[in-house]
C-alpha cells in the first residue's frame, strides 16, 4: 500500500514566509509535510529585504516585508538559513502556485532552481529546490538606494503583515490575490 508520504521525493527549501511559525506555513501543511531539518546554503547568497511592506506575489495573501532572493552574490552575501520538507510532484506544482512560477511562462515572479544546502545538526550536504526572485533588479535598486537591507535570515518580524485588500473582503479566495505596488524610487540609475 502507498501512502501519500510515499510519493514525497522532492526536497523542498523554504527561507520565507513557508517556514515553521510563519504566516504561509498552516495554509500549506499538507504541501509541505514534515519537517525534514534546518538547513543553510553552501554557498553566500544575497536575501534582500525591503524596508517597508508590499507584496507583488500573486500567489500572496499578505503585504508585508517581502524578501527577494537573488543568485548575484553582492558584498554583503551571506550563508542563508531555512527548513527543508520533502514534498511529492503535486506539492511542488502547488507550491510554483503560491511562487507564481509557471516553467512556460516568461512573467514569473520566481524561478523554481535546485540549490545545494548543508544540515546545521549533521553537516550532510544535500540538493533542494528553492525559489529565486525572476526580477532582481528592483530589489537590487531599492539596496542602493538603502530602502532595502540583505540578511541572513528572514525573521517572523520580516513576515508578518496584513492580509491584502482582496482577503480582507473574503479571507477564503483562493486568488489570484492583489498585485500591490512596487515602491518608488526617485529617477537615478542604481547600479550594482
Amino acid at each position: 500500500m502507498t501512502t501519500s508520504q510515499d510519493k514525497r521525493k522532492h526536497y523542498y527549501f523554504t527561507w520565507g514566509t513557508l517556514k515553521q511559525g510563519f504566516p504561509n506555513h498552516d495554509a500549506n501543511k499538507e504541501v509541505l509535510g514534515d519537517l525534514i531539518g534546518k538547513f543553510t546554503t553552501v554557498k553566500p547568497l544575497s536575501l534582500i529585504v525591503p524596508l517597508a511592506s508590499f507584496c507583488p506575489n500573486k500567489g500572496c495573501r499578505f503585504v508585508h516585508r517581502i524578501g527577494a532572493l537573488t543568485e548575484k552574490t553582492l558584498s554583503q552575501s551571506a550563508k542563508l538559513k531555512g527548513e527543508v520538507y520533502l514534498i511529492s510532484e503535486a506539492g511542488l506544482a502547488q507550491l510554483d502556485k503560491l511562487e507564481n512560477y509557471d516553467p512556460k511562462s516568461k512573467t514569473n515572479s520566481y524561478v523554481r532552481k535546485t540549490i545545494d544546502l548543508a544540515n546545521d545538526a549533521t553537516g550532510e550536504v544535500i540538493n533542494a529546490y528553492i525559489y529565486f526572485i525572476n526580477d532582481a533588479e528592483k530589489y537590487e535598486a531599492l539596496l542602493q538606494a538603502k530602502q532595502a537591507e540583505i540578511v541572513p535570515e528572514y525573521t517572523l518580524d520580516m513576515a508578518r503583515g496584513k492580509y491584502k485588500p482582496c482577503c480582507e473582503a473574503n479571507s477564503n479566495h483562493q486568488g489570484p490575490h492583489d498585485e500591490l505596488p512596487f515602491p518608488t524610487l526617485p529617477a537615478k540609475n542604481y547600479a550594482i
